[in-house]
């Protein structure tokens, strides 16, 4: 197939929404879409290349494999080999371990199932894993491996229907699509079913397409190009994902493929073409800059973004011409080269992660105070069981103990007042201060699950957080039915501000409670508060800091619920505005106690300290008013 002017084009709108998405959200919300742009091209692409082969008896299994290796992996390796040089020089022991997983499982493409697997309780910030966009690419790698096995089924059982077949099966992909973002989104993001009719649909494209006219091609350019710069600014990381939403991306690269116009302004801009032509460095290289920029604070540095630009127009530059254009020539040479290298880096990489990110005289960084420091957190969040009464975790109680009953010490009745302790970890946070503070005569309950906010509704999660919050949920409801405590305490970790917490009390209220406390947020940190202190304030000894790593999205959150309007007995405490407070730098916000020890141990969950600190100072006063 002849290089196509219009096809490059539409990879430099994918690459430019993508990369200006991952810098800023607020001015692309929805640029993450230009990953499906790219699933479509390649669905296109890989269709024209097999259908036309097939047809013609020209199809061979292992020069596909063998042109798409030499396609993917040449400048992936670059990438790899210069973060995990970057990783031993650099990266304290935890940090690289993690790198050295994500290189592995990326040059074997399975990064996406990788980072399924990672989602979920107490995964660490994206912004934190320096091959997270990776995933894409394996999910492109998994439909080449399975593709044209799919095309020659179709082409002999069907043979001059098997078009139409094609079409068949993309529509009910995108049906299995749906199902699969309702009941299963993080599945549904990062794995190869509920992306598969979007590669399918360029190849719908490929076998549908027939001469229109010029007037016919502009619209469908304009329109197709409309439709993917809308999707830039409507959507939003909310948006359930690849849903129906999808379709506008989706629609509007179809359309630019079909017209098929390489004289419009838009397919022969000379600007679109060079990135075009290097969107796939780009791609690759743009990600790793961005999580480097928030290691050091600087994500919100227009100066240190422009920075970041400039050093990934360069090197993708050089990727693409020293690299992608020397090696995807069809040689013996190449391909020995490339496949040598490939497995050198993923056993470099798979033993960094079984060596635990090597602690050795020989990597400084790995044996340093600051790394002992990191260390010691992990060790301290790892070590939260007892302070959090995870006993009393349904979701712990299902993955660890293969039983869905939490322990019956978590509701025993010692006297006719009580407290109860109802939400998610950032309730179990407070775990610890509660039981120390309250008076003995005062009986302390608590019903907990990871990632599930109290509710009286059916849990809109998925998988196993589903099932965990459901039960945690309806034995949190009954328990306060029997127990009927003095005050019920609700706490989840974020998005406070989307709940009818006035429902949510009315409902407590039939059920017997006369009296309710909200807990807001603390601070909240991406990357970890401890990587944040290790990095930018390893020297300071002040309590309170300002920094860029401080979750803006905590900020909004503690802004909406400044002046709640909610029912006289439902008591909302905002942590974050105790905690922190604006100053003519930005945002200043309590890190440290006293003694030292940090408020939290990672982004977001309170150290002992911390626990005991926020129900001293600020829970206890509070609940002393009810009894």
């Amino acid at each position: 197939m002849k290089f196509r002017q219009d096809i490059n084009a539409l990879r430099a709108i994918a690459v430019i929404g993508v990369v200006i998405f991952h810098f800023n959200p607020k001015l692309l919300p929805g640029g993450f879409s230009g990953v499906d742009v790219f699933f479509v091209i390649s669905g296109f692409l890989m269709t024209s290349i097999v259908a036309n082969s097939v047809t013609n008896n020209k199809f061979s299994v292992t020069s596909f494999y063998l042109a798409r290796a030499r396609r993917l992996l040449p400048a992936l390796i670059l990438l790899c080999s210069v973060l995990l040089i970057f990783g031993f020089a650099f990266l304290l022991p935890s940090d690289f371990r993690s790198l050295g997983k994500h290189i592995a499982s990326s040059i074997g493409f399975i990064s996406n199932i990788t980072y399924w697997l990672e989602s979920g309780y107490f995964t660490t910030s994206a912004h934190e894993k320096w091959l997270l966009h990776t995933w894409s690419l394996s999910v492109e790698w998994q439909f080449y491996l399975i593709f044209p096995f799919f095309m020659l089924a179709l082409y002999k059982l069907f043979y001059r229907k098997y078009s139409q077949v094609f079409l068949c099966i993309t529509i009910l992909g995108f049906i299995v699509s749906l199902f699969i973002s309702l009941e299963y989104p993080d599945a549904a993001f990062y794995l190869l079913p509920a992306r598969f009719w979007e590669l399918l649909i360029g190849g719908c494209v490929f076998f549908f397409s027939f001469n229109i006219s010029f007037k016919a091609k502009k619209m469908a350019l304009y329109l197709g190009l409309f439709l993917i710069i809308l999707s830039f600014y409507i959507l939003t990381e909310s948006a359930l994902w690849p849903g129906y939403l999808s379709l506008i991306p989706v629609i509007g690269s179809c359309l630019i493929l079909y017209s098929n116009d390489e004289k419009s302004f838009f397919s022969s801009n000379s600007i679109l073409r060079w990135i075009g032509e290097r969107s796939y460095s780009i791609y690759l290289w743009h990600w790793p800059v961005v999580v480097y920029l928030s290691y050091l604070g600087h994500l919100n540095s227009t100066s240190h973004i422009l920075l970041g630009i400039l050093f990934i127009a360069t090197v993708s530059h050089f990727s693409y011409t020293k690299i992608e254009n020397v090696f995807k020539k069809k040689t013996r040479k190449n391909e020995i080269l490339i496949t040598s290298v490939a497995i050198v880096i993923a056993i470099g990489a798979a033993s960094v992660f079984f060596l635990n990110g090597i602690i050795s005289e020989y990597r400084p960084i790995s044996v340093s105070p600051k790394s002992s420091y990191i260390t010691e957190y992990k060790v301290k969040h790892n070590n939260l069981g007892d302070a959090y009464w995870l006993k009393c975790n349904v979701y712990t109680s299902i993955t660890e103990n293969n039983n869905e009953n939490i322990s019956d010490s978590c509701t025993v009745k010692n006297s006719e007042e009580g407290v109860f302790l109802w939400g998610d970890s950032h309730a179990e946070a407070l775990s610890f201060g509660l039981r120390a503070l309250l008076p003995n005569n005062i009986s302390f309950y608590q019903v907990t699950s990871a990632s599930c906010p109290p509710s009286f509704e059916p849990s809109t999660k998925n998988g196993i957080f589903k099932k965990a919050c459901n039960i945690s949920n309806t034995n949190a409801i009954e328990k306060i039915t029997r127990l009927k405590p003095t005050v019920v305490i609700l706490a989840q970790s974020n998005s406070h501000e989307e709940r009818d917490w006035n429902e949510m009390f009315s409902k407590l209220n039939k059920i017997g409670v006369s009296n309710v406390v909200l807990v807001g947020p603390v601070p909240q940190w991406r990357p970890s508060l401890p990587i944040v202190i290790a990095k930018r304030h390893w020297k300071s000894k002040d309590l309170y800091v300002i920094d860029p790593a401080l979750d803006e999205n905590i900020v909004n959150t503690a802004k909406k619920l400044r002046n709640p309007t909610f029912n006289q007995n439902l008591h909302y405490i905002n942590l974050f505005d105790h905690l922190c407070s604006e100053i003519d730098d930005g945002l200043s916000c309590k890190v440290k106690l006293e003694s030292g020890e940090l408020l939290v141990v990672d982004h977001s969950h309170l150290s002992e300290g911390g626990s005991f600190y926020i129900v001293e100072n600020f829970i206890l006063p509070k609940l002393e008013s009810f009894f």
